[in-house]
């Protein structure tokens, strides 16, 4: 018996049918394998697999410092997944995240390629000779911690993890009135929700597709590519963003 739907499950499956991905089985009996991924979806006679985790609300209490390292969530929603996932290395498969708190943000490069390579910070190298920092060494880095390659072991893991993706909401018409509002308080012309001629409400499912360079079976390219949707990934040989459709790049703008 299936369990009852999330919000980030029915969210999902929005925002598959939006994208024309609507042949998908909500956990699949799989003859001969215990667990059961929340989602398998057909494509082009492709199967994939996916599993959504959402986080929920983290009740803060007034004054709290938070000092938690904002990788570390991503990371232990990465370890739940590994067993679900361990039966289909013949497959793609997706961890989808869903957050209810603003405090997980599944939008940071920083913090998601962080949890994915390991914590962000900066390398210099230093003369032991001089006993002193070599000027212009300072370097960008990923550093320990990491769930898809462990610096600390210099080697891979996690390589059946096609891809995290974040899922979420692009507030069009929000960003749209933020604007406008800045531009007013330039000019000196007033602006009410009463007189704008677009839906201040207006919003689409979207993702960010954040691939695992490691993976054994990348998550094909030629689907998560619409409208509101973006892509970070190898370029050359840096990790960058490879994709970004045109209705959030034009949103990003609006902002």
């Amino acid at each position: 018996m299936a369990n009852e739907k999330t919000f980030s499950d029915q969210l999902f499956e929005e925002y598959l049918t939006s994208q024309g991905l609507t042949t998908f089985e909500y956990e699949k009996d799989w003859e001969g394998i215990p667990t059961h991924p929340d989602y398998t979806v057909y494509h082009d006679d492709r199967t994939l697999v996916f599993d959504v985790k959402e986080f929920d609300y983290h009740q803060y209490h007034p004054g709290q410092l938070v000092c938690d390292n904002p990788c570390d969530r991503i990371r232990e929603k990465i370890n739940q997944v590994r067993n679900q996932f361990k039966y289909f290395k013949d497959k793609p498969c997706g961890l989808v995240l869903y957050t209810h708190d603003p405090f997980a943000e599944l939008h940071d490069e920083t913090i998601m390629l962080g949890a994915m390579y390991g914590d962000f910070g900066l390398t210099m190298l230093f003369d032991t000779e001089k006993s002193s920092l070599v000027p212009d060494s300072k370097r960008q880095a990923f550093l320990t911690g990491g769930k898809m390659f462990r610096c600390e072991s210099s080697k891979a893991q996690n390589q059946t993890i096609s891809a995290l993706i974040t899922l979420r909401y692009v507030h069009v018409g929000s960003r749209r009135y933020q604007r406008l509002f800045r531009e007013s308080l330039k000019t000196g012309e007033r602006i009410s929700t009463n007189t704008i001629d677009f839906d201040i409400d207006e919003k689409h499912v979207g993702v960010i597709v954040w691939e695992n360079v490691y993976a054994n079976l990348p998550l094909p390219r030629d689907i998560f590519s619409g409208s509101y949707d973006e892509r970070w990934g190898l370029d050359g040989d840096a990790l960058a963003q490879t994709f970004c459709g045109r209705g959030y790049c034009c949103s990003r703008r609006l902002s």
